[in-house]
């Protein structure tokens, strides 16, 4: 019956990630990527008209899918549900050729049934891409140290890392990570370890194109949204522990996180700790491996801790980044699930790991609270409100192009921009039927309110909406005032 295991966590790995795959919209940054894939080769290559802050490996391999699938949420979103279900069989094989096969069933356990793993899987995003070649990576890395990486070998794991380095940035820690591992596994082997640092070298050499960009981002300020270094480590943990459901991020979350955090008490305190409670002999164990468990616990600990040194430079320092190590993390779940770690323990580790998994994935698809910003929501309330209103003005702009991807093409679209300048005259050279009609004005929560600005320009608010999910956005309805000269 054992044989099957893989197959049926393979199964049910699929169920999982598709179910509810479109049930929400998509966000600012899924967008982008369906906006990114639409460029050609060359820009996408070059970084032309996109955020930098993500290489372009992601968007080419995209591109190419959806020139066979559909440009849609699902088709979207199916290329990383697809990608997820490589990385269930490379965590399968990988930790079940490092550890045995029990620990490679139990690791692809904990991976299927993350909620954390599946969220990423039904995200149109590169984190799974990034994962995927972390764990490949990985697999060489092992094979390396166990001497069985023949010259064809090296070949692949040039070809992966070059992949890696422009998939995502996080993707060069995780590296980072694995070459700590193999310098304290071989160090006594120094002339068989110089062929792995030989082909680092030649990797750096193939991301040398990439370099301006990267002094572009250290020069800056980073993602200066990221103002809290370092509670995103435990942020982290919970996150790989809860999912996204559990604590979600609804409108003034983020602003007061303290009171969030107060209001959610119970539910991170049950998830840090039973987690915590399970790692610490986990890694007790994996640590006694020896030179076995040197490559697992760097490629585990460096990344995190070497991004949270480099954030203190330039802020880049996110859970969602840090996916590169959560393969590791179900891993070393797995070994207190597994029995080869917590003794007599094991059963009550199960029952209470195995309970609160499955209760963040029951949350994950049934929680009212979680979604994100619903701006297909938003479009449907401002197509079915009784108006003949066509004109929507959106801030910030950045958020337009989202917005207008559900909302109707008989709306005209205003863009408001970040400095708030250049949108007035719009408001003062309309119509008198577009006036009679009225406006919309769409505003991302975390955008400073143009209410009072419309007020002052002859216009008053008739009816005033808000979806509060993530982000949250205000919707408004406004027609001018009669006394008013405009």
């Amino acid at each position: 019956m054992s044989r099957y295991f893989p197959v049926i966590l393979m199964v049910v790995g699929l169920l999982l990630r598709v179910a509810g795959l479109t049930d929400r919209s998509l966000w600012l940054d899924e967008y982008t990527s369906l906006e990114v894939a639409t460029k050609s080769i060359h820009d996408i290559l070059f970084g032309i008209g996109f955020d930098s802050h993500t290489p372009p490996f992601y968007y080419l391999l995209l591109h190419g899918w959806l020139l066979v699938a559909p440009f849609s949420e699902a088709g979207l979103r199916l290329f990383s549900l697809l990608i997820d279900l490589v990385n269930i069989a490379l965590v399968l094989h990988v930790f079940g050729k490092q550890f045995g096969r029990l620990i490679g069933l139990w690791s692809g356990a904990v991976y299927v049934l993350s909620a954390y793993s599946v969220y990423y899987a039904q995200e149109g995003r590169m984190y799974t891409l990034a994962s995927c070649l972390v764990l490949a990576t990985y697999l060489l890395a092992l094979r390396f140290r166990e001497g069985e990486l023949r010259p064809i070998g090296f070949v692949l794991l040039f070809l992966t890392a070059v992949a890696g380095m422009y998939t995502h940035y996080y993707y060069a820690l995780a590296l980072f990570g694995m070459t700590v591992g193999l310098i304290i596994s071989l160090r006594k082997e120094p002339r068989r370890l110089a062929s792995w640092i030989g082909t680092m070298v030649l990797v750096g050499i193939a991301f040398l194109p990439w370099l301006g960009v990267i002094r572009g981002l250290i020069e800056g300020e980073g993602q200066a949204f990221r103002q809290f270094v370092f509670p995103v480590i435990p942020y982290t943990l919970f996150r790989f522990a809860a999912g996204y459901a559990n604590l979600a991020m609804y409108y003034g979350a983020k602003e007061d996180y303290i009171a969030t955090t107060l209001a959610h008490l119970p539910v991170i305190a049950a998830y840090l700790g039973a987690f915590v409670v399970v790692l610490f002999p986990a890694w007790i164990a994996v640590k006694r491996k020896g030179k076995h468990g040197a490559l697992f616990l760097s490629s585990l600990v460096v990344p995190p801790v070497a991004a949270l040194l480099l954030s203190l430079v330039s802020p880049m320092l996110s859970e969602r980044y840090l996916i590169v190590i959560f393969p590791f993390f179900a891993c070393l779940v797995a070994w207190a699930l597994s029995g080869n770690a917590a003794g007599r323990l094991t059963p009550y580790f199960r029952v209470t790991i195995l309970s609160l998994m499955i209760a963040a994935l029951f949350r994950h698809y049934t929680s009212p609270d979680f979604k994100n910003t619903d701006w297909r929501g938003a479009a449907k309330t401002i197509e079915s409100f009784d108006s003949k209103s066509r004109i929507v003005f959106v801030s910030p702009d950045h958020v337009t192009g989202v917005f207008g991807y559900y909302l109707s093409d008989e709306f005209e679209l205003v863009a408001v921009p970040v400095d708030k300048k250049g949108w007035k005259p719009r408001l003062k050279f309309m119509s008198m039927e577009e006036r009679q009609n009225g406006v919309w004005l769409v505003e991302r929560g975390t955008s400073p309110p143009l209410g009072e600005q419309f007020k002052n320009l002859g216009w008053e608010a008739r009816r005033e909406f808000h979806i509060p999910y993530e982000n949250g956005i205000r919707l408004s309805f406004f027609k001018p005032v009669k006394t008013s000269p405009w």
